[in-house]
């Protein structure tokens, strides 16, 4: 009736762990439906990203530049959708924090 398959494991298998560029960075509503708060992370220099919001296509949406530890993102005029919400900081390097849920 069907396709079966019997494994038996005698090692440890996975994958390891990856360290992520993002962290420290957080985001926050999430969904969100006027605006989204973007918190840079205690070590970096104030103002020294770029905050950019793609579609699930890869088009920009919202591209602005930061002016502090805490930069506020106006998507009120954009339709309901879930994004991608990124970060450029100086060294050019995107750093994707995550989806973010529009609503209205």
């Amino acid at each position: 009736l069907g396709d079966y398959a019997i494994a038996w494991r005698s090692q440890p298998v996975g994958i390891g762990a990856v360290p992520v560029k993002t962290e420290g960075w957080r985001y926050f509503p999430d969904p969100a439906n006027g605006s989204v708060s973007v918190l840079a992370p205690p070590a970096f220099p104030a103002g020294g990203y770029k905050v950019v919001v793609l579609d699930i296509q890869g088009r920009v949406l919202i591209s602005l530049n930061a002016s502090g530890k805490q930069t506020n993102v106006d998507v009120s005029k954009i339709p309901s959708q879930v994004a991608f919400l990124n970060v450029i900081p100086a060294s050019g390097d995107t750093l994707t924090l995550g989806r973010l849920h529009i609503v209205h």
